[in-house]
């Protein structure tokens, strides 16, 4: 991963993964909010 030279925030293009633990409320919430900002996830969920 690397940052932008001048600011040291990530490019669009290179955004780190995130990873939700559990697909409740919350999981499902913070997928949303990702998925709204263009940020790649996966979430998992144990049933």
């Amino acid at each position: 991963m690397s940052a932008h030279p001048e600011n040291g925030h990530y490019t669009a293009s290179r955004l780190p993964r995130a990873c939700i633990i559990g697909a409740g409320s919350s999981g499902i919430a913070a997928a949303k909010a990702l998925h709204e900002r263009g940020v790649p996830f996966d979430c998992f969920e144990k049933s």
